[in-house]
């Protein structure tokens, strides 16, 4: 079961020391401690002030796993309501705790996962970009990746790209071909060419296939590989960490995640006082699903494309 670390609404006094830098550099199993409390700490915060929405109910579109996704009505594109102010005041008291934490522990993956996604959360888009460039000593290849997704959320989509090429280009060949891994994406006769392509060639034919699909092509031609490689980013964060929806981490939000992105916002259904659910927590995407990868037709021939080569609209997407 979760444990109780004190007042929801407040740091406990050992994760205040954390954030004033009062723990010794020598001490870094008690300073992620500290800062894994103060995350979780955080997402209990917020998930008690998500805003009231509706009770989804009825068939889902997609089932996976605990999930069931709705591809919606375009209700979505209307922006989020307002954060509550205690939310941004207390997010950036765990944005503090986690700069004096890897200030202590330059070189550990988890913390400089979590300062980058609350940066780009808090909207400091240059700040997230700057630390994963200049202060993260983790992996040469994750702290690529993390400049990758901050400059991608930030729509710096070259900036992004050259980040992730270099973050690739870091990885040992394994985590390389996973991560250039697109089975959960592709369907058909274009399943069937990736899975005949080995881990060699897989770079090529990703980018082959993400260059023809991007959806903003006039202003970006990687918006979609960056998309999708950020998502990737993204759930390794999210790993053995504390979810805003409440939920462990587990296979199948790690598929969600990488086939439809995260959510930018979330809502909680107010039980009936009868109850003794817990409130049901949505998380709500921007924009709807579409299926942006074309036909193997159109990469072989991409001379001779129709508009029979992409299926936009797919109920799957």
């Amino acid at each position: 079961g979760a444990r109780r670390r004190g007042p929801v609404g407040e740091l406990s006094p050992a994760e205040q020391r954390v954030a004033g830098g009062d723990v010794a550099p020598a001490d870094s199993v008690r300073v992620l401690r500290g800062a894994r409390a103060a995350q979780s700490s955080f997402e209990s915060f917020r998930r008690s002030r998500l805003p009231i929405g509706d009770h989804f109910s009825g068939p889902c579109d997609v089932r996976i796993g605990r999930y069931c996704y709705w591809r919606g009505d375009g209700d979505d594109d209307k922006d989020p309501p307002p954060e509550p102010a205690p939310v941004r005041e207390r997010r950036d008291q765990l944005i503090r705790l986690l700069d004096s934490a890897t200030a202590l522990l330059s070189g550990d993956a988890w913390l400089a996962g979590q300062h980058v996604r609350y940066l780009t959360e808090a909207g400091r888009f240059d700040d997230a970009v700057s630390f994963a460039t200049n202060t993260c000593h983790a992996s040469a290849a994750w702290c690529n990746a993390l400049a990758g997704y901050a400059a991608h959320v930030a729509g710096n989509f070259a900036a992004a790209d050259t980040a992730f090429t270099a973050a690739l280009a870091a990885m040992e060949p394994a985590e390389r071909c996973r991560w250039l891994d697109i089975s959960d994406l592709v369907e058909g006769q274009l399943e069937h060419r990736f899975k005949s392509i080995g881990c060699d060639g897989r770079e090529a034919f990703v980018r082959r296939v993400m260059w023809l699909g991007a959806p903003l092509y006039s202003v970006s031609q990687t918006d979609l590989l960056t998309e999708h490689l950020a998502r990737l980013t993204r759930a390794r964060i999210a790993e053995h960490s504390a979810a805003s929806d409440g939920e462990p981490w587990a296979d199948d939000e790690r598929e969600l995640m990488v086939r439809y992105g995260w959510p930018r916002w979330y809502s909680r259904s107010q039980p009936d006082f009868r109850s003794q659910a817990r409130p049901s927590i949505a998380g709500h995407d921007v924009g709807m699903p579409y299926d942006f990868l074309p036909s193997v037709r159109a990469l072989d021939s991409i001379g001779r494309l129709t508009t029979d080569d992409w299926h936009l609209d797919d109920a799957r997407a």
